[in-house]
């Protein structure tokens, strides 16, 4: 196209209707690595209510995740919750200290 890329100005809106769909599936259908994957990109998009609940279902799948606790961390500070914040960032750090986290 004319001025760049097709498509260069953000995902279509197929796209962002098909992202939001898939964080309505129940946790059983959608893989820790896809939600989390899919948490990523909500979270670099500034999607960060989408990216704190697809990471909360990750999360589900595999609670010992240190890597999700601290993306929830600080997607919950960005969307202004440092009491939520804190908290998964002390899970994170008790499962580091106790050897336990993945």
């Amino acid at each position: 196209t004319e001025g760049g890329a097709e498509g260069s100005e953000g995902p279509s809106e197929r796209a962002v209707v098909a992202r939001k769909d898939d964080i309505r599936r129940p946790a059983s259908d959608m893989t820790f690595a896809n939600l989390k994957s899919r948490g990523d990109d909500a979270f670099r998009h500034g999607s960060f209510s989408e990216a704190y609940e697809l990471y909360s279902k990750a999360e589900a799948i595999s609670p010992g995740n240190v890597n999700v606790l601290l993306n929830k961390s600080l997607t919950a500070l960005r969307m202004g919750r440092s009491a939520v914040s804190l908290e998964a960032a002390r899970a994170a750090r008790e499962l580091l200290l106790a050897g336990e986290g993945e």
